[in-house]
């Protein structure tokens, strides 16, 4: 997946996207989750899927 195409995918999905990295196998966003909640969450580049998720 693009990363631009990514991005609208997670923001339609209720994150707010603060920082955006790509250090290895998956896409990497600092931001906040839909409640508002400071996040770190892991996603899959092929389909946007949620790999792992850490509230800070």
């Amino acid at each position: 997946m693009k990363e631009e195409d990514f991005k609208k995918k997670v923001e339609g999905l209720g994150y707010k996207i603060n920082k955006f990295k790509q250090p290895g196998s998956c896409y990497e966003i600092y931001g906040l989750n839909k409640d508002g909640k400071k996040v770190e969450v892991y996603f899959n580049p092929m389909d946007a899927s949620v790999v792992k998720e850490e509230n800070n």
